[in-house]
């Protein structure tokens, strides 16, 4: 197996993972060390060089971007809500990451 193959695998697997944990407020990177069976570092550095992004950040990108998605799709479906089924702790850190992101509220985006 090529080494992008490895790579794309690896990728894969991890986003199969964070999506199956997306609502644990408490996903970390010793989790994901933990699962994919890499010391620290090296599963920093994989996943910044695979990703561009740090795990954490990862995690965040992922989701905000189910956060923006569940709010394109359900209609009703109140801020509080979205962030917990993403794993934001509140739904402050949610609307003010979303804010960073989208560069506007989870409602405005909502709205359209």
């Amino acid at each position: 197996m090529l080494k992008a193959d490895i790579d794309k695998k690896f990728v894969t697997q991890l986003d199969a993972f964070i999506d199956s944990h997306l609502d644990d407020y408490k996903l970390s990177i010793d989790m994901m060390t933990e699962h994919f069976h890499l010391g620290r570092t090296t599963f920093f550095n994989k996943v910044r060089t695979l990703t561009g992004y740090t795990p954490n950040d990862y995690i965040r990108e992922k989701r905000l971007n189910k956060a923006a998605e569940l709010l394109r799709e359900h209609i009703g479906i109140t801020v509080a809500e979205v962030a917990y089924k993403t794993g934001f702790s509140n739904a402050q850190y949610l609307a003010a990451s979303f804010k960073k992101r989208f560069g506007m509220s989870p409602s405005a985006y909502q709205k359209g």
